[in-house]
């Protein structure tokens, strides 16, 4: 016994004016966002704020990606990753009550 095909429509459904009105806003506030993230880890890496290279590393830690962990951790300690941190922790805390991995390990116990 085999299952009959199924065939795709010749042509997607045409999207509604406000799927459209709506891409372009949310594909204006991605770039907006990429671009200011860019900015603020290029004036990091402009201002030698970051060290490529440690003073000692091994091909062992190059492989596993403790080199680039280092470099992302740098990174994140540009101004837009630091304040989108911060937002998400209040945005969190306002509808969760919940500020993350810490909280949630006493979370039975009651979380104050």
């Amino acid at each position: 016994m085999s299952t009959p095909p199924v065939s795709a429509p010749a042509t997607p459904a045409a999207p509604s004016a406000l799927a459209r009105r709506a891409s372009r806003w949310a594909g204006l506030v991605l770039a907006v966002v990429l671009a200011a993230g860019l900015l603020g880890c290029g004036w990091l890496v402009y201002a030698s704020k970051i060290e490529w290279l440690p003073a000692s590393w091994t091909r062992d830690d190059a492989l596993h990606g403790e080199l680039t962990h280092r470099i992302a951790k740098q990174l994140s300690n540009a101004w837009l990753p630091e304040q989108a941190a911060r937002l998400e922790r209040a945005g969190s805390w306002l509808l969760l009550h919940d500020t993350g991995p810490g909280c949630a390990a006493v979370a039975l116990a009651g979380c104050s």
